[in-house]
């Protein structure tokens, strides 16, 4: 039984600076605006950057 994998519906980061999307075939793209129009042409949203806080309270 051939187990399938959803398909990716979000495009990663390429970079550990979370300012550029990797969109496979080596095609990564730095401007926010011109990765977010290439996700949504293709059906799939950018990735986010997580803010982690030390603590709630500030």
């Amino acid at each position: 039984m051939k187990i399938e994998k959803p398909p990716m519906t979000i495009v990663p980061f390429a970079n550990a600076n979370c300012n550029a999307w990797d969109f496979g075939n080596g095609n990564i793209v730095y401007d926010f605006l011109t990765a977010d129009r290439m996700a949504r042409a293709q059906g799939k949203t950018l990735a986010q950057h997580q803010h982690r806080r030390f603590s709630e309270s500030h």
